[in-house]
């Protein structure tokens, strides 16, 4: 498993689950959403301000200050692809919207994370932002975008809405593998 790491970057993993429920995504869920905007905006304040000022007051209740900063961070980090957008999918929820949230949360990061910790702890943190948005962008932007566009042909869109279950499942088994190699 750990030679298996130095080949497989979790960017990677990420692009390809992204793509997929992009390309099993009908393009009019995520514009549904931003006509019915209601649950996004729900969404969006609970990860990128509810979530953070729990946290903020859950802070007394840590052991240690490891565990404070802990907290801090599990709350301020963005919404990923299993807990939004294929555990939605797999629940029957509007993957349309959960898509459209771990999309904004995870772009807007760079900006989001380092605001709330400065906040609560004082403490800035220094980062290469231009090398985090390229990132970003080709690991989370661009798979759907490619995504998106290839549902354009007739062909490709019939057969993704036909095998629309298989591809999540073989999303979630790749955020699964992520999540082993993480561990």
């Amino acid at each position: 498993l750990s030679q298996l790491k130095q080949f497989i970057r979790p960017s990677w993993l990420t692009a390809i689950v992204l793509f997929l429920m992009s390309l099993s995504l009908n393009s009019e869920h995520p514009l549904s959403s931003i006509r019915k905007p209601g649950p996004l905006f729900l969404s969006l304040a609970t990860n990128i301000v509810l979530l953070p000022l729990i946290a903020w007051a859950l802070l007394p209740l840590q052991l240690t200050p490891d565990f404070q900063v802990g907290l801090i961070i599990m709350a301020c980090v963005p919404c990923t692809l299993c807990g939004a957008s294929v555990w939605t999918r797999r629940g029957g929820g509007n993957d349309g919207v959960s898509l459209m949230v771990t999309m904004i949360t995870n772009g807007a990061c760079f900006l989001t994370v380092p605001f709330w910790i400065l906040l609560i702890t004082s403490r800035e943190i220094e980062f290469d932002r231009v090398q985090m948005v390229t990132k970003l962008f080709y690991a989370a932007m661009l798979p759907v975008v490619v995504g998106q566009i290839l549902r354009m042909n007739k062909t490709i869109k019939q057969f993704a809405d036909r095998i629309t279950s298989r591809l999540g499942t073989v999303a979630l088994i790749f955020v699964l593998f992520m999540v082993l190699l993480a561990a």
